[in-house]
C-alpha cells in the first residue's frame, strides 16, 4: 500500500475519532485532531497489505495526554456506573469504582489506575481484581462473538500445548464480553491498563508515554516499527531502515523500556515467519541483566508492560509471599515454583 493511501485512511479514523467526541467535548474532539500520533503495527500491517489489528496512538503534549486520558476514564466510570446501579436495582450492595491518572517520569507518561467494581473474587476477601488480565490477542478473542468469548474463556493456546486459563480469568473476561455489549456508540472505552486505553473501532490510546514523535521512538523496541504519523500536519514518517526490516521480516532491537516484553514479542513474530540474529538477542539480554528483578516494583513494571493474565497473577502470589515472610524482595526459589505452575 502507498503512503499517500496509508495517509488517508489514518487521518479518515483520527477525523471519525475526534467527530465521535466533538458532540460530548469539543475540547477532547480538538486535541484528538491537533496532537495525535500513530505509530507502530498499524502503519507495517497497511504497507505490506494487511488489515491493521489496531491503531496505536499517542499525545504529543503532557496536556493532551492527560485531557483526553481522563476523559476516556471518565466514561469508562459512567459505564461501571451504570452496570452497578442495575446490581443494586436487583438487591446487590452498589460498589465505588476509584480510578485516577498519576503523572509519571523517565519516561514522561501517565499511568491509568483504575479496579474494576463487579468483578469480584469471591474466594477471597478482595473487592476488587484489577482490570489487567489479559493479553491484547485475548480481548481482541473476548471483544468478538460470544463463541469467540467462550473459547478464549475456556483456554488459551499456546503452540501445540494448551494453558489453563488462570483463576478469576474466564469470569474477567465474561465481564469485559458483557460490558462491551452495553457499548453503542463510537469510540468508547472498553478496556483499561495502566499502560493503555483501548477504544470500540480499533483504536489503542497510549498513556505511558507522550511527547514529540521522535521522542516516543527511542522507546520502541524493535527497527521495523519505527514509522508514524502527526495528526497536525498530515506527516508520515517511513524510513529506508524500517523499510528494509519490514521487508526482510528482520527483527532489529534497538532497546527498550520494557526489554522482558520484547523476548515476548520476539517470539510472535518469529511464529509468523520473522528472523533474528544473536547479536540482537544479547542486546535484550544485556538490558534485562541490568534490572534488578528481585525488587517487586520493577518486577511488577516489567510484567504489567506484557500485559499478560499469568503474570498478574503470579505478582498477587509474590506479594503475598512478602507479608507472609516480612521481606522486601522477591524469593527467586518461590518465583521459578510459580513460573513452572503456571506455564
Amino acid at each position: 500500500m502507498q503512503s499517500k493511501l496509508i495517509k488517508a485512511i489514518i487521518a479518515k479514523k483520527i477525523n471519525k475519532w475526534a467527530t465521535a467526541v466533538e458532540k460530548d467535548n469539543k475540547e477532547v474532539a480538538k486535541l484528538i485532531r491537533e496532537n495525535t500520533v500513530v505509530m507502530g503495527g498499524s502503519i507495517c500491517s497497511m504497507l505490506i497489505g494487511e488489515k491493521p489489528n489496531d491503531y496505536d496512538v499517542y499525545f504529543r503534549t503532557e496536556h493532551a495526554a492527560s485531557k483526553i486520558a481522563g476523559y476516556y476514564m471518565q466514561q469508562f466510570k459512567v459505564i461501571q456506573d451504570k452496570k452497578h446501579k442495575r446490581s443494586t436495582d436487583n438487591g446487590e450492595n452498589p460498589v465505588d469504582v476509584p480510578m485516577y491518572l498519576k503523572h509519571v517520569t523517565d519516561p514522561n507518561g501517565f499511568k491509568c489506575y483504575i479496579k474494576s467494581a463487579g468483578v469480584i473474587d469471591k474466594r477471597t476477601d478482595k473487592a476488587y481484581q484489577y482490570f489487567e488480565t489479559h493479553s491484547n490477542e485475548d480481548i481482541q478473542a473476548f471483544f468478538g462473538t460470544t463463541n469467540e468469548n467462550e473459547a478464549a474463556g475456556a483456554e488459551l493456546g499456546d503452540g501445540d500445548k494448551k494453558i489453563s486459563t488462570p483463576p478469576g480469568a474466564v469470569e474477567q473476561g465474561q465481564e469485559v464480553a458483557a460490558q462491551r455489549s452495553d457499548i453503542t456508540n463510537e469510540f468508547k472505552p472498553v478496556y483499561i491498563t495502566q499502560n493503555a486505553i483501548t477504544l470500540t473501532d480499533d483504536v489503542q490510546i497510549v498513556t505511558r508515554f507522550y511527547g514529540e514523535p521522535e521522542e516516543i521512538l527511542k522507546y520502541y523496541d524493535y527497527e521495523h516499527c519505527k514509522m508514524y504519523y502527526q495528526s497536525w500536519d498530515g506527516y508520515i514518517k517511513l524510513g529506508e531502515k524500517p523499510l528494509e526490516c519490514l521487508l526482510n521480516r528482520r527483527l532489529e532491537y534497538t532497546g527498550s523500556y520494557y526489554p522482558i516484553c520484547s523476548l515476548f514479542r520476539m517470539r510472535k513474530f518469529m511464529g509468523r515467519g520473522w528472523n533474528i540474529n544473536a547479536g540482537q538477542i544479547v542486546k535484550m539480554a544485556w538490558q534485562i541483566h541490568k534490572l534488578d528483578l528481585s525488587d517487586p516494583e520493577v518486577l511488577e513494571e516489567q510484567l504489567i508492560g506484557v500485559d499478560h493474565a499469568y503474570f498478574v497473577e503470579i505478582l498477587e502470589h509474590l506479594e503475598g509471599k512478602m507479608r507472609l515472610d516480612g521481606k522486601k524482595s522477591i524469593d527467586e526459589t518461590y518465583l521459578m515454583e510459580l513460573l513452572d505452575k503456571y506455564f
